[in-house]
């Protein structure tokens, strides 16, 4: 009897407040097919694009289908995260179920505009927008691109410096954001009166199937003192000045004010956005005007440690006391965003971020720690020590499942002077996948916390294999050739042994010399010169770079200079894991110095040995190890290059020198290497 079917599922995106023409395609969107009460994960695709338009084998049963952005750390401009779902999907015995997902953004578009007036009038403008998290992204007064932040609140800092080089800073907090809204921050001059200017700061929310309205704020911007500074805040710890990030383990006391005045104008409002577990347990509102706290309110807060006093004086100092609060807060961290505006409309922000730590506790990994096959976990245990280090242990095992934990393998690391953090290398993960683990000590378990590993993404068409995808066919998307425009045969395919490879082959052309070459990019002319753009978008990290060649070099006779007359020719193959694509214009010195020129664009990067680039004996393997210059941060591009002729970008090397290339391929680690 068949006990199975096949799930067919379609994915679609609802752009109304991103931008029209965005396709699915554009984004990386991961799908888990779930059952049961708890939502328990059968099948996780890290990518529907890989599995678009195939059918998925099922047990004969009830499932849920869940459709999300693959998660990232770091807020970045242009990537909007969307999520969709749909339940009661029934498979049948020998049948093709079909159902579509429409995914919804699941948060906030925020795009910039600086007018003329405030151009002119100043040297630099710059907003930094932050969200939740923390984490922040620069508006300049040449930003034209859509930043995408977490529902909840959005904190804009505006820093500006006048062309007598005076610096102004302000802030504002706008509460209350929620996931479709498209915040438009318009920054404008207005006139104020004599005594001091002002700055428009118009917000509008785009219209969408969910929300209509527009507001505007209003940011006063001193030009000098005028007596009309902005509130003062300030945050004591133990009676010291403190930047607001506090730190302490659980059932430990701390002194902790913050102290709020406005001398010279008065305050209008103190608002209080709170993250915090302890506030949604008492069913605290998140955000609050301190100022004008209703009764339940102010019970509220005192129940769990916070006394607000009255503030009979608008000039008087306004002081919250945090001591009682900390002794109530439960493990991990609290931030309490707190805005105060006078009320002229100047505003200070401060941040208290209280971190209460437990006996033992799962740390967030951080993003940059998690590769294809391997990742750093990080925890917290008091007083960790190097004598002690056997009882504490990190688990493991795939997120959604009921499979048994697994033990990390191999020993836990104890931060260096006195620090209680602890770190352990998981290895031999799947790539593109979701896991959870936890770290215990002597039969305390923490709570767990989760991560994704990086995709194992190939290099697109590395065999040359694909006749209509290889850098002999001028439309190719992916591969390119530099010298195609003027000499076809520069690069072409060759087949032998059903086995098809890149052959490139040094010419003279055009009353030049001209190398053949493949690479990852695109070419385009300037003038008699080309302009070799390296770099397509790739965002995985791997750690060796693989594949066949086959060289034979001539000598170089008339066409040389950076290689001696009646030496052999080179050829060259390398790799670069890139933030920005590379440009090489022909002849310049970037070319030539690739690594220092760019040297803040590079990720990584690996070449071949000048021991193996004028190799005359056949095929023969290389296997290059990419040097990671930069391993906290995550590239955007990746190119590839190979020529006949090294120096060919400088009109240089042997005619008749050739190249074959074959099966180039990205290989990952299963295990960290130095």
């Amino acid at each position: 009897m068949q006990t199975t079917g096949y799930l067919e599922l379609g994915v679609s995106k609802n752009v109304e407040v991103v931008t029209r023409g965005f396709d699915v395609k554009d984004q990386s969107l991961a799908v888990d097919i779930c059952t049961g009460a708890n939502d328990s994960v059968v099948k996780h695709f890290s990518d529907y694009n890989d599995m678009a338009g195939e059918r998925v084998l099922l047990e004969v049963g009830t499932y849920k289908v869940k459709v999300t952005s693959n998660p990232s750390d770091k807020l970045e401009f242009e990537k909007p995260t969307f999520y969709g779902d749909k339940d009661k999907i029934v498979i049948k015995a020998g049948e093709t179920t079909q159902t579509a997902i429409e995914c919804f953004l699941t948060c906030v578009k925020v795009t910039s505009k600086f007018t003329k007036p405030v151009q002119d009038k100043f040297a630099s403008c710059v907003a930094k927008v932050s969200d939740a998290t923390g984490s922040y992204l620069e508006y300049d007064m040449q930003e034209t691109r859509a930043g995408y932040f977490q529902p909840g609140y959005l904190l804009v800092d505006l820093t500006l410096t006048n062309k007598e080089g005076l610096t102004f800073h302000m802030s504002k907090l706008i509460e209350k954001t929620e996931a479709k809204d498209h915040y438009h921050l318009v920054f404008d001059l207005v006139d104020s009166g004599e005594d001091n200017s002002g700055m428009d700061f118009d917000i509008t929310i785009d219209s969408d199937p969910t929300n209509d309205e527009n507001h505007t704020v209003t940011i006063p911007l001193p030009e000098s003192g005028y007596g009309q500074e902005p509130p003062l805040v300030k945050v004591l710890e133990d009676g010291k000045d403190s930047n607001g990030m506090v730190s302490l383990d659980k059932g430990d006391s701390r002194n902790v004010m913050l102290n709020i005045s406005s001398t010279n104008i008065g305050l209008e409002s103190v608002t209080m956005i709170a993250t915090s577990s302890l506030f949604d347990e008492h069913k605290i509102s998140s955000s609050l005007d301190l100022l004008k706290l209703s009764e339940e309110s102010k019970k509220k807060l005192a129940e769990i440690g916070l006394e607000v006093p009255a503030l009979d004086d608008k000039k008087a100092m306004f002081t919250l006391v945090f001591d009682n609060l900390i002794t109530q807060l439960p493990g991990g961290t609290h931030t309490f965003v707190l805005s105060a505006r006078d009320e002229m409309g100047h505003e200070t922000v401060q941040t208290i971020s209280i971190t209460v730590n437990l006996q033992i506790m799962t740390h967030p990994v951080v993003e940059s720690e998690v590769w294809a096959h391997f990742a750093t976990l990080r925890g917290y245990v008091k007083n960790a020590s190097e004598e002690d280090k056997a009882s504490y242990k990190f688990q493991y095992r795939k997120f959604g499942t009921d499979d048994k934990w697994s033990d990390v393998e191999g020993e836990v690391t104890v931060g260096n002077n006195g620090s209680s953090n602890v770190t352990q290398v998981v290895t031999h993960l799947d790539d593109g996948t979701k896991y959870e683990y936890r770290l215990l000590q002597n039969g305390a378990v923490a709570e767990s916390k989760e991560f994704v590993t990086e995709e194992a993404v190939m290099l697109p068409y590395g065999d040359f294999e694909d006749k209509n995808n290889g850098p002999w066919n001028e439309k190719n998307s992916y591969w390119s050739s530099g010298n195609n425009t003027f000499t076809p045969d520069l690069c072409q395919s060759v087949t032998e042994q059903n086995n098809t490879k890149a052959f490139l082959k040094s010419r003279a052309a055009v009353g030049k010399f001209a190398a053949g070459n493949a690479f990852t990019g695109s070419f385009a002319l300037s003038g008699m010169n080309g302009v070799v753009t390296l770099g397509k978008p790739f965002t995985a990290r791997p750690s060796m770079f693989k594949g066949k060649y086959n060289y034979i070099p001539q000598t170089v006779d008339k066409y040389s200079g950076h290689i001696a007359k009646g030496s052999f020719d080179q050829c060259a193959i390398y790799i670069v894991l890139l933030k920005e694509p590379m440009a090489l214009n022909t002849a310049n010195q970037e070319t030539l110095n690739w690594k220092e020129y760019y040297a803040d664009r590079i990720i990584a990067y690996a070449e071949l040995p000048a021991s193996e680039n004028m190799l005359t004996n056949g095929w023969s393997d290389f296997n290059l190890k990419l040097q990671y210059l930069k391993k906290d941060v995550k590239p955007e591009y990746i190119g590839v290059l190979a020529t006949s002729s090294k120096y060919g970008d400088y009109f240089q090397g042997a005619v008749g020198s050739e190249l074959y290339i074959d099966d180039f391929e990205l290989v990952y680690d299963q295990t960290p290497t130095e």
